[in-house]
């Protein structure tokens, strides 16, 4: 991809803005983030399609709107913790701090911007442009769709309580366990299929908090093994075999850019309204 096709995604409207304003201000939040762990060393993973873009575009995917990371459990712990000791300008939303926050995982968000997800705006404190931050939890081969399963159920039946419009909503036992279990029980069980095995010395751990297609279980050594990488104009950490991983998430031809018609923001409809350039 050449430059002059790179600069005509950065100009794509999203909202009252750009999808490159977009970029600029997540990438802000990415270097924050960095900071942060790299002062207390905390380890992390570009993840999903960061990874993706960093290795194949040395920075975002030239039409994605999103920035992932992950990190070990105990990571994930370790920097919440930090950030009650650091002055920072952004925030940290997650269940641990919103009773109907509506994910398993955390997100860095930047509260001097107004981005909304749509149905989420009255569950969320900040209605902010975000970092989606993975924490890996401990598991087992035969057991991690399971424990992905058993939490995306209580996720769902969360929205459900909180008045969220979901394509499970219309399973009766969603609507039945609304309706009888309060948030700190919900919460307590998505907690419990997330991380039911992480008192094991398991060598094994897995995106239970966001599971999918591919989201396989991976050696725990695989994300403290990392190197630096270049993405944007800085250095983030990605998994020395990041080769593997991305092979094993997307597919051995990842290097290949996808059609044109698939070339779009994958993280689209949300209304960008006003964000303090």
């Amino acid at each position: 991809m050449d430059i002059e096709e790179n600069d005509s995604y950065r100009e794509w409207p999203i909202g009252n803005y750009t999808l490159g304003q977009l970029q600029d201000r997540l990438f802000k939040i990415l270097v924050e983030f960095d900071r942060i762990c790299r002062k207390y060393n905390i380890r992390y993973i570009l993840d999903s399609g960061t990874m993706l873009g960093a290795i194949r575009h040395n920075g975002f995917i030239p039409w994605d709107d999103d920035c992932d990371v992950g990190m070990l459990r105990s990571d994930y712990n370790k920097f919440m913790r930090a950030l009650k000791k650091e002055q920072t300008p952004y925030v940290f939303e997650s269940l641990e701090n919103n009773k109907k926050y509506p994910y398993g995982f955390g997100k860095f968000k930047d509260p001097g911007t107004l981005y909304p997800e749509p149905g989420f705006e009255k569950v969320t404190k900040y209605n902010s442009l975000w970092l989606d931050i993975f924490p890996f939890d401990k598991t087992f081969r035969w057991s991690y769709k399971l424990q992905g399963r058993i939490g995306w159920v209580w996720q769902h039946v969360r929205w459900e309580r909180s008045g969220i419009s979901s394509p499970e909503k219309r399973r009766w036992y969603v609507k039945f366990l609304a309706k009888i279990t309060p948030f700190w029980l919900i919460n307590l069980q998505q907690n419990v299929a997330m991380r039911m095995f992480n008192w094991l010395p398991l060598p094994l751990v897995c995106k239970n908090c966001h599971p999918g297609k591919n989201k396989i279980p991976l050696s725990s050594s695989f994300y403290k093994d990392t190197i630096e990488h270049k993405f944007e104009n800085g250095l983030f950490f990605v998994p020395r075999e990041y080769d593997e991983w991305l092979r094993k998430r997307y597919s051995l031809y990842y290097l290949t850019f996808p059609p044109v018609n698939d070339r779009h923001p994958t993280h689209g409809g949300r209304t960008l309204t006003n964000i303090k350039l």
